[in-house]
């Protein structure tokens, strides 16, 4: 199976970056509108833009909750693929927060190569998120 790892450094304490990361409302800015609550067996989804590519939205699971350390959520695009383990961890550092954002367990459901093509896609989306969008988020906060 593969993987999808990154990590960035921002210049907010943890406890903001983990607002960011686990309020809905506050992750519909920076993700996709979501229904997201940070409670272990809750169901909730991400919702875009539906086109001929994807059916429009993501089926997810809250599967652990450590506070102001860790969040891991199932992702599942579609009925017909395996679900993969979303997880954030954040670690306090002198100049803010790191996260450590992984979404693993790319199968051959996904395609050729576990999906190569679709995890480059998530990856560079990935990228956006958390460099770009996240902060704009938190700089609000």
């Amino acid at each position: 199976m593969k993987n999808i790892d990154l990590t960035v450094s921002v210049p907010y304490p943890l406890e903001t970056v983990w607002q960011g990361i686990t309020d809905p409302k506050l992750m519909s800015q920076w993700l996709m509108p979501t229904d997201f609550k940070p409670l272990v067996g809750h169901k909730f989804t991400f919702k875009g833009a539906q086109n001929k590519f994807w059916r429009g939205w993501i089926d997810c699971t809250v599967v652990s909750v450590k506070t102001l350390e860790e969040i891991q959520f199932t992702w599942q695009n579609s009925e017909k693929q395996t679900p993969t383990l979303m997880t954030y961890t954040l670690k306090k550092t002198d100049s803010g927060t790191n996260i450590h954002a992984v979404n693993a367990g790319f199968d051959n459901t996904y395609g050729p190569f576990s999906g190569l093509l679709y995890r480059t896609m998530i990856k560079a989306g990935m990228r956006q998120e958390f460099n770009k969008k996240l902060p704009k988020v938190l700089a609000k906060l």
